[in-house]
């Protein structure tokens, strides 16, 4: 492809994620980002969030937190949600609540969350 958007980036990242390959992902991850035609969405973010719940990066979680911040894609509520559930999977309780109690509006999903976290 001459000029990838956003869903085909998606989609190579998705791939070896879904996978469990760690180091291919983020490299996809790094690569998209140099690009100037297509930057990170919602979609990226859940692919590697939910990678580093699964695969229990204790280290990358602390990253993917700092680009949703730094992309000012913290205050989407899906996104939150996303990562309580990573902190929750990776038994970072105190950070989960950390994060919680920052939410100015919760929604069902983030209290299921946060219960999940505690149990």
């Amino acid at each position: 492809m001459v000029v990838r958007d956003v869903v085909s980036w998606n989609a190579m990242i998705r791939g070896p994620a879904s996978n469990g390959r760690v180091v291919e992902t983020f490299g996809m991850l790094y690569k998209m980002q140099l690009t100037r035609y297509a930057q990170s969405d919602v979609t990226t973010l859940f692919t590697i969030i939910a990678l580093c719940a699964e695969q229990m990066l204790l280290r990358e979680h602390k990253s993917v937190h700092g680009f949703t911040v730094h992309r000012q894609m913290i205050s989407d509520v899906w996104v939150t949600n996303s990562l309580l559930d990573m902190y929750s999977k990776c038994d970072r309780v105190v950070k989960a609540e950390f994060l919680f109690n920052t939410i100015s509006r919760r929604d069902l999903v983030s209290w299921n969350a946060m219960i999940s976290c505690y149990s």
